[in-house]
């Protein structure tokens, strides 16, 4: 099921015996590729290499969808 997103025979053999070992824990394995991305994506975002723009912090962040709010339609 999962071979064709495979490209080389190590990472298809990677692939079973997780398989197989989540099989034989019980543990679903989309649920373990989910939390593992999940995983993945909060290391990337913790990694200080990556050069994606910081969160800005709740109030500014505020303010700037109140500023960029349009003006209310006079009714």
């Amino acid at each position: 099921m999962v071979g064709h997103l495979s490209t080389s025979p190590s990472t298809f053999m990677l692939l079973r015996t997780t398989n197989q070992w989540h099989a034989a824990h019980g543990i679903q394995p989309c649920f373990a590729f989910r939390l593992f991305a999940v995983f993945c994506t909060s290391m990337s975002r913790i990694d200080p290499d990556k050069r994606q723009p910081r969160v800005q912090p709740a109030p500014s962040a505020r303010r700037w969808i109140i500023m960029r709010r349009p003006p209310p339609s006079p009714s």
